[in-house]
């Protein structure tokens, strides 16, 4: 049943302030903004005497937030926000497909590395892009099957890389279902989107190379020598480049040869990486610190010393743009990046014999599916072991 407000005058200092009272089980009082002198205030009928067109305008906003209020039927709804929100209404601003979007984008601040939230953005970007070629703006009830195939004709007339035009359908299906779940719309249709991936190629070094790269009289101090200790560094731990970007001293237990931090990436605390006398030595001769630039820094500088260190191996890359296949061979050189590190460790861990169950531990990875492709790459290489080991 609708509760009625009560209006009184209040003293503050020298003014009389207007204050709404209501009684639900409890007393909640809160104030308005309208103030009046003692004598134009009509005690008995709770409002203004009407002597001036001022009193008069108090009264209707007097009279608004009565019918505010009983508009809310239970008594069991009430509180002291309620009664605010009856005084001073918020202005109710209509959520929008890209309102909705930068909503997400506060929640994976809050929970996702900047990283992720920049590859969001990006997506965000492009997805704007999208919108222009179409006759009106995005919305929730657009994402159906023709939508995944406009979707898809547009990401391939820009030629995106089928794995990439796949990892961001697999985020657009997550950014629905979260706001799915949060009732701002109720279309379903997108479920069966197909987020595809596709198998890429895993460029790795051998361990001949890294050994070589490892040893290589660069001047100490130089940028280029200074990412390639942090590239063999994550060769030989598996850590990847966000790691060991905030890698402290204090996180390195030489005594233990291990190193405990929380990775960056996944948020796992207390997580150990065991230290082999390859890592040790690059620890040890760099006074255990490493000195890591900005990703895009440090890739050019471990290119430039992957190539004054001849690392010419030609590297076959296929990349599936739509039906298209784009094939590419380049030096090892020209490849090389930050992202190989880790790459390296698992690929050579599993050919000295490491248990997979143990490299998914080292390394940080919780998903088994995550491995395979690797293991694949080692299964190739069975027949030049089974050469060397028989004859």
């Amino acid at each position: 049943m609708p509760i009625a407000p009560k209006f009184y005058l209040f003293k503050q200092k020298d003014a009389h302030r207007i204050r709404v009272s209501i009684s639900a089980g409890k007393r909640i009082r809160e104030y308005t903004d309208i103030y009046v002198d003692e004598k134009q205030w009509d005690k008995r009928k709770q409002r203004c005497k009407p002597l001036s067109k001022k009193l008069i305008d108090a009264n209707v906003k007097l009279q608004e937030i009565e019918d505010r209020c009983l508009e809310i039927e239970r008594k069991e709804d009430w509180n002291s926000d309620v009664l605010k929100n009856c005084i001073s209404p918020k202005e109710q601003t209509e959520e929008t497909f890209w309102t909705i979007w930068d909503k997400y984008l506060e929640y994976g601040k809050k929970t996702k590395s900047p990283e992720t939230v920049t590859k969001w953005t990006v997506i965000r970007n492009r997805l704007i892009e999208f919108e222009k070629t179409r006759d009106k703006p995005l919305s929730f009830d657009q994402f159906d099957a023709v939508m995944y195939d406009d979707i898809l004709f547009y990401y391939n007339s820009l030629e995106y890389a089928n794995n990439t035009i796949g990892r961001h359908i697999r985020f657009i299906k997550s950014f629905l279902t979260w706001s799915l779940d949060r009732k701002f719309h109720d279309q379903r249709d997108y479920q069966k989107w197909k987020g595809f991936t596709e198998e890429a190629d895993l460029t790795f070094m051998e361990e001949s190379e890294l050994m070589h790269f490892k040893d290589f009289p660069f001047e100490k101090g130089t940028p280029q020598y200074n990412a390639r200790e942090n590239h063999c560094f994550r060769c030989f731990t598996g850590m990847r480049y966000s790691d060991t970007k905030d890698l402290h001293p204090s996180e390195i237990n030489v005594k233990e040869k291990k190193i405990t931090k929380t990775i960056y990436k996944t948020g796992d605390r207390n997580h150990v990486f065991p230290l082999s006398k390859y890592a040790m030595e690059i620890l040890e001769r760099n006074d255990y610190k490493l000195t890591v630039y900005s990703s895009q820094k440090e890739n050019v500088y471990l290119q430039q010393a992957a190539n004054a260190a001849e690392l010419d191996r030609p590297i076959k890359r296929l990349i599936m743009r739509g039906s298209k296949r784009d094939i590419s061979v380049r030096p090892l050189h020209e490849v090389i990046s930050t992202h190989m590190g880790k790459r390296t460790f698992i690929t050579l861990s599993l050919m000295r014999g490491v248990p997979e169950r143990v490299i998914l531990k080292i390394v940080g990875n919780k998903d088994y599916k995550s491995i395979e492709p690797y293991i694949k790459i080692v299964d190739k290489h069975s027949f030049e072991w089974m050469e060397k080991a028989w004859g």
